[in-house]
């Protein structure tokens, strides 16, 4: 090791190896591969009582060198990638979330949408939260609002984050799977029809802003002879508006659809 070391001494993750005193040279202090230790300590800046990995300034990443990188001494990838996590579970499950609600959706789904868009939004939260610790050694919502503010422990954020993050990821499973459902493409394709702007104006029925097209929810019935399955119906009014008086139809539209046709409505 010693004699490789006087052509190349800048060795693992970029640290120079000092072949005379046998330790590496971190910028700020020496680090021990025989001690597997710093023989320096860190800033008593990172002093944190409450964990005990953070109570010993001679350990090296929170003392998981494998997947912590800190070259300064003031960042640790591991927390870092951790919050990335966080945030990306949000992004998919607020995504979901927003795209589901509208006309023609059905209250069970919009429920869950609801439920999910909230974890997802407390779940990017505790995500920067993370990332900010990764510089700065503070998490904002475990030591600020769990710790400082309500004087709940570290086990009481740890919970907390877990569930948020659990309900997003099966709240967006959940959400996922309806997606490619023919009812949420035909609820979609109603909600188009109606354009931006409509109005709820009964149970299963939606009006269009100008009120010249109506979106309908209904179920299998006869139509001139033919059996209808699931459907929705989109009145086009001819003239005038419903609530002017004229219900002259111009044109319906009946959007069939199954519960799991994945591939059409």
């Amino acid at each position: 090791m010693a004699l490789k070391c006087i052509y190349n001494p800048y060795l693992y993750k970029g640290y120079y190896y000092d072949s005379e005193i046998k330790l590496y040279y971190c910028n700020t202090r020496y680090y021990s591969p025989e001690l597997c230790r710093w023989i320096s300590i860190d800033a008593v800046d990172y002093l944190d009582p409450s964990t005990l990995e953070d109570s010993n300034l001679y350990v090296y990443c929170g003392n998981n060198p494998v997947m912590g990188y800190d070259p300064d001494g003031e960042w640790d990838w591991g927390t870092f990638w951790e919050g990335v996590g966080l945030v990306a579970t949000a992004v998919v499950a607020i995504a979901l979330a927003v795209t589901t609600f509208g006309a023609g959706i059905p209250i069970a789904m919009a429920v869950i949408a609801g439920i999910t868009l909230g974890a997802g939004i407390l779940t990017g939260i505790n995500g920067i939260a993370t990332i900010v610790e990764a510089g700065a050694d503070y998490n904002f919502v475990r030591d600020g609002m769990f710790n400082e503010v309500l004087g709940l422990s570290d086990n009481a954020y740890n919970v907390y984050s877990e569930v948020t993050e659990g309900v997003a990821i099966v709240g967006s499973m959940i959400l996922g799977v309806y997606h490619t459902t023919g009812q949420y493409k035909a609820a979609k394709y109603g909600q188009k029809m109606l354009g931006n702007g409509y109005s709820k104006e009964g149970p299963g029925r939606w009006v269009s802003e100008d009120g010249m097209r109506q979106m309908r929810l209904d179920g299998g019935h006869l139509y001139k002879g033919q059996k209808l399955g699931n459907h929705i119906n989109i009145d086009y009014f001819r003239y005038g508006s419903y609530w002017e008086g004229y219900t002259k139809i111009g044109k319906k539209i009946h959007i069939l659809y199954k519960w799991f046709s994945y591939w059409f409505f």
